[in-house]
């Protein structure tokens, strides 16, 4: 598993370990924590990918980040400074 996708499970599992959010509302935190972490990705659509592929909120969260990262095409090993 990449430190991109460690990095993207921890930041969920912190963020909404409860899973109170709802998943638009995980997707832009998430695309937050990337801008903030100097990932480049398509923020204006990430909220709408959680939503599209896990909308009951069931999967795990590190299943999610590797779908993330494979869906935007984000490096493995993070920011590329």
């Amino acid at each position: 598993m990449s430190l991109l996708v460690n990095d993207i499970a921890q930041f969920i599992r912190k963020t909404d370990g409860a899973n109170q959010l709802t998943p638009v509302a995980l997707g832009q935190l998430i695309s937050n924590h990337l801008d903030q972490a100097g990932v480049e990705h398509d923020g204006a659509t990430l909220g709408e990918f959680v939503e599209r592929t896990n909308p009951d909120k069931r999967m795990g969260a590190s299943h999610l980040a590797e779908l993330i990262c494979a869906e935007f095409n984000l490096p493995e090993e993070g920011a590329e400074r």
